[in-house]
């Protein structure tokens, strides 16, 4: 794409991703520990909008396969009609909220669950976002709004990861996953 649209701070930006990630990487050095808190989680949320809406799919789909729990995924719009329900308090919302035209959205959702007394786990960018959760798993400063879920999803799967492991579930080769489709 940056080819067809022959822009140098396009090309520059996707360059960039590799600083973002070890970034992201090194923010990250925490979440082994908070993973020991959902250790007996048996159910999630994940909640995204606008560029992170696919990004709460899949992590809740990687908690799902690795932690064999119930996690339900919604965008922030559609989890407030109906399903915003089912929280409870303690209850852990997985809330993908970096800086960018979704996150008042999305700081309004974080003020409506601390309300409601959901344990929110923020992945963000900025201290407003990551003031509102209960845990905060933050992202760099400076990721461009439209690159943000290649860095919201890593301390999300490494979250999934961890709490597998210390619930005692196999990562490498989780139970009843095939890798493999076979379609006709």
């Amino acid at each position: 794409m940056a080819e067809l649209k022959n822009e140098a701070a396009f090309r520059k930006t996707l360059e960039d991703v590799p600083e973002y990630v070890a970034q992201t990487l090194e923010l990250g050095t925490h979440i082994p520990q908070i993973a020991q808190r959902y250790r007996y989680a048996e159910r999630m949320v994940a909640l995204g909008r606008g560029y992170n809406y696919s990004t709460a799919f899949e992590l809740a789909q990687k908690i799902r396969e690795l932690c064999y729990m119930p996690v339900e995924d919604y965008s922030e719009a559609d989890f407030r009609h109906g399903p915003i329900a089912m929280v409870v308090s303690g209850f852990p919302a997985l809330v993908i909220a970096p800086s960018g035209v979704t996150q008042p959205l999305m700081i309004d959702l974080l003020q409506k669950l601390r309300s409601l007394k959901a344990e929110c786990l923020v992945i963000s960018d900025t201290e407003e976002a990551l003031a509102l959760g209960h845990i905060a798993l933050p992202l760099p400063t400076n990721i461009p709004e439209w690159l943000s879920p290649i860095c919201a999803v890593i301390p999300g799967q490494q979250l999934a990861m961890n709490m597998a492991l210390v619930k005692g579930h196999p990562v490498d080769r989780p139970e009843g996953l095939s890798k493999v489709t076979i379609t006709k």
